[in-house]
């Protein structure tokens, strides 16, 4: 288990296996504290409909499999590019909450509590 400079546990590399059978790896796990349920980061360097659509697959395989009420959440890279709405909104409907990396102090209390 590691952690970052604001003492959030993760584990990293995880390989989760999903309903269809297939092995999916998820960049980071926090696992579940007495306040917070279990957390699934991805980052995504290039935001496109193909990349969001591929983590949402590997998502929804996953969810289904373990059957926990897990949050996600997708950190995007916005500093070499311009991260468009329809990417946003389609993470939000699948409840994933899209952290834009410029963004991401934002995100730190709801990841090491």
């Amino acid at each position: 288990m590691g952690r970052f400079a604001h003492e959030v546990r993760y584990i990293d590399r995880v390989k989760i296996s999903g309903t269809s059978g297939f092995d999916h790896a998820i960049d980071f796990l926090i696992p579940k504290s007495p306040n917070r349920p279990e957390r699934l980061l991805q980052t995504i360097n290039v935001p496109s409909k193909s990349t969001v659509t591929s983590y949402l697959f590997t998502l929804t395989d996953t969810r289904n499999a373990r059957g926990t009420d897990s949050e996600a959440y997708v950190f995007l890279n916005d500093e070499d590019q311009t991260v468009s709405v329809s990417t946003i909104e389609a993470l939000e409907a699948y409840s994933v909450v899209p952290a834009r990396w410029t963004r991401r102090e934002q995100y730190v209390e709801a990841l090491a509590g």
